[in-house]
């Protein structure tokens, strides 16, 4: 549901010739939340990394690709952290 909202949002200021704004925010986390950070971009990364080698390996094989959510459950349950 979220994506189709963005896209909408995206279409319409496209319609409309504006630009989209973006914001930067500093993050002044505490060690709790930093903690909370590097285990949430870890995970990201190690699913991004996967994707890429799943998208390269099965291109070179011309196989199917591993659905988005299969590949997150299986990186996830392979997770050491």
């Amino acid at each position: 549901m979220l994506a189709e909202t963005v896209k909408k949002y995206i279409e319409s200021r496209k319609k409309r010739n504006s630009m989209i704004r973006t914001y930067k925010y500093r993050l002044r986390p505490n060690r709790i939340q930093t903690t909370a950070l590097d285990s949430l971009f870890s995970q990201a990364r190690r699913l991004y990394n996967a994707a890429l080698f799943n998208t390269g390996a099965m291109l070179a094989l011309r196989r199917v690709l591993i659905p988005g959510d299969d590949l997150a459950s299986e990186v996830q349950g392979s997770s050491s952290t």
